[in-house]
């Protein structure tokens, strides 16, 4: 059930966006329980904690995008590189994302929550949202902004650390109008460049 839901709502954005589709969402989730065991079986977790933590990591992954919801059709369905203004507009969908889990009342609630606002933080702290935005959020919606810390480096949660490198990695090695795919090679050393700044 919940996951018939949760498809519903990717379908959602999926109308809105064509580039961001349930295909894309599945892709990332995969990439990200794939990370997760990696390191959560480096660390020596234990197998349940691992299988649990996959299956909320999984679900947070796949909706890491449902606040574009919020982002205008015109923006959305542009089949070019957007303006600065266009991409500022885009970067809201963090903030509208966390809003639709005001009503945190599972570890699943929160996961979500952090994927959905922080999957764009940066490890160097120049990513997004701010904290300025944060604070804007907390004063719009207490529930939605979560732990007031500096989005940056151990700062930023573990589940959205890990969706992010999935959610970029994919977005390289994927075609879009604007760009090629680029090959599973090159995307790996572009991502390691950035170890230290944005990952």
């Amino acid at each position: 059930l919940t996951r018939s839901i949760i498809t519903r709502m990717i379908r959602s954005v999926e109308l809105r966006d064509r580039y961001e589709t349930k295909e894309h969402a599945q892709r990332v989730a995969d990439i990200s329980v794939e990370l997760w065991e990696a390191y959560a079986a480096s660390i020596n977790l234990h197998p349940k904690e691992i299988e649990r933590n996959a299956d909320r990591l999984r679900i947070a992954a796949m909706l890491h995008d449902v606040g574009k919801l919020g982002v205008s059709d015109v923006i959305l369905q542009k089949p070019a590189r957007l303006t600065p203004e266009e991409m500022a507009k885009v970067r809201e969908h963090v903030l509208v994302g966390a809003k639709l889990f005001v009503d945190v009342v599972s570890e699943f609630d929160r996961h979500a929550r952090d994927v959905a606002l922080y999957h764009h933080a940066r490890w160097d702290g120049t990513g997004y949202p701010t904290q300025a935005e944060l604070r804007q959020l907390q004063e719009e919606a207490p529930q939605a902004a979560g732990p007031m810390l500096e989005p940056r480096g151990e700062n930023i949660p573990l589940f959205a650390r890990i969706v992010a490198l999935a959610d970029v990695f994919d977005a390289l090695v994927t075609p879009r109008a604007y760009k090629e795919a680029w090959s599973v090679a090159k995307a790996l050393e572009a991502i390691r460049a950035e170890a230290g700044r944005q990952f």
